[in-house]
């Protein structure tokens, strides 16, 4: 993926707009369908599932990882497939391709983590991308919230931090309605784990996007960095 030819202006800073590119968007499908398959062919989800009491008292943190690419059902894939793919796409235009899924991956297992400790002592299971879905969805806020106070002043009659955390908030409450809790419950609080770490990791990108601009013609390695994530984490609870 190239940089854009003209960087975007809002307020007095000049932001970079990125090609999302292909790359990102195959391997989420690839990874997504082919650990679904998996699933289908005998694969002991509890290898691979989110677990408060294994995850923090064991310290089996790879599961915040390799929970995010297991699906309860088919309705449950597809959905995460086509929400993530598209939240996905404006990640990706703000922080470049690779770096925008690496964002996403990391936003997803800090959620991951991070639900597994509101729920410690108490045990509990989950899976699903939708942690990771959501940590795109705080991405994106996170970037509008952070151009919207700092861009040259307006004359709003509300504070101009508000539309954006209010549209990604409204957003979470409407779409934060699908799988992901093993007991056959909706997984509140992963969702709103997710965009959380999203909301903090998009804030900071964007006072910085500078640096993911660099990071982009070093793409390669950022793709790596995502693969040697996925698949250390999965050779950790494998073998």
């Amino acid at each position: 993926a190239e940089l854009e030819s003209a960087p975007r202006r809002f307020g007095g800073t000049r932001y970079r707009e990125f090609s999302f590119g292909y790359l990102g968007f195959f391997f989420y499908a690839v990874i997504l369908v082919g650990c679904f398959v998996w699933q289908q062919v005998g694969f002991p989800l509890e290898i691979g599932r989110s677990d408060s009491v294994g995850m923090i008292e064991r310290g089996e943190w790879a599961r915040a990882v390799t929970a995010l690419m297991l699906h309860g059902d088919l309705v449950h894939l597809v959905s995460n497939l086509v929400s993530g793919l598209g939240f996905a796409f404006f990640v990706a235009r703000f922080f470049g391709a690779a770096s925008g899924w690496l964002l996403i991956l990391i936003s997803g297992t800090l959620g991951n983590a991070l639900n597994a400790w509101v729920y410690y002592p108490n045990a509990h299971f989950s899976i699903g991308a939708s942690t990771a879905v959501f940590g795109a969805l705080g991405l994106l806020t996170g970037v509008g919230l952070w151009v919207s106070i700092t861009e040259a002043k307006q004359s709003w009659a509300m504070p101009r931090w508000f539309m954006p955390i209010f549209g990604g908030v409204t957003l979470l409450g409407l779409i934060g309605i699908g799988d992901g809790s093993l007991d056959g419950l909706v997984d509140v609080a992963s969702h709103i784990s997710g965009f959380f770490c999203g909301l903090l990791l998009g804030s900071v990108g964007a006072a910085y996007q500078r640096v993911f601009v660099y990071l982009e013609t070093k793409q390669s390695w950022v793709w790596l960095l995502s693969l040697i994530l996925v698949g250390g984490a999965w050779a950790i609870r494998v073998w």
